[in-house]
């Protein structure tokens, strides 16, 4: 019981630091996307729905899912990740 206990705790705290990396990594890229002139675009993430929208121009153009699950979670950070990437390579095309 209290080894299931531990495996817990440890699963919740991996969860909320990857929660903390995914809002600090959600800031920088609002942060960097501000180079581009063309459009706004701003990413926030929501604790309470566990989402991460992209806003392009005040309209949201992509949402992430993170569920309570590690697995899924690494999945929408490569996803999110991966989306960022190739929309700054279509700004920085664009300039």
């Amino acid at each position: 019981m209290l080894e299931m206990d531990l495996d817990t705790k440890r699963y919740d705290e991996e969860l909320k630091q990857r929660e903390q990396a995914t809002i600090a990594f959600c800031a920088k890229a609002t942060e960097d996307f501000r180079k581009y002139t063309m459009s706004e675009i701003r990413v926030d993430y929501d604790r309470k729905t566990r989402t991460a929208n992209v806003f392009q121009n005040g309209s949201i153009v992509r949402t992430f899912d993170f569920t309570d699950n590690v697995v899924v979670f690494a999945t929408a950070e490569d996803e999110l990740s991966n989306y960022l990437e190739r929309l700054d390579h279509e700004f920085s095309t664009m300039q």
